[in-house]
């Protein structure tokens, strides 16, 4: 029975807030939002998740090599699994996911809460310093757009 709630809660949550923003949205909201769906270009789309999925898989991965850096070994599956979890949890309650990521880490890898925290809060500062590498070179490396108008960026 636990089983089946696990399976079934997050897909009625999921019919939930699809019903809520039925409710809340007027008719003609809702022929503007369909009307913008059908309008994206599809291949972008799966594109853009494609990049987005991949990202969690490394970032799980990358975790991995945290855990054995401080004596400890994860199951893959549930590193990745736990970084997707990471950002659904993050959805209904803002910044929980770090939490429930460090839980789910150490409840199925038996590393103890403190450990699984500290790696987190590294791969954090990780993230954050590779953003600024970014920044960086983005003002560094000048590009021009200037050549492009507004409906051209809109084609590209």
């Amino acid at each position: 029975m636990k089983k089946y709630i696990k399976i079934l809660a997050p897909i009625l949550l999921g019919f939930f807030f699809i019903y809520l923003t039925i409710k809340i949205t007027t008719p003609e909201e809702r022929v503007l939002i369909w009307s913008y769906i059908k309008s994206a270009k599809i291949e972008f789309v799966i594109a853009a998740m494609m990049f987005g999925a991949f990202a969690d898989v490394i970032r799980g991965l990358r975790w991995r090599f945290l855990a054995k850096a401080v004596g400890h070994s994860s199951n893959p599956l549930v590193s990745i699994a736990s970084v997707f979890m990471c950002y659904s949890s993050n959805l209904i309650i803002t910044r929980s996911g770090e939490i429930l990521r460090a839980t789910v880490l150490s409840g199925y890898n038996n590393i103890p809460l403190g450990k699984t925290f500290g790696t987190i809060a590294a791969e954090r500062v990780i993230d954050m310093m590779i953003s600024f590498i970014i920044l960086v070179l983005v003002w560094i490396l000048p590009v021009s757009y200037t050549h492009l108008t507004l409906p051209t960026i809109l084609l590209v």
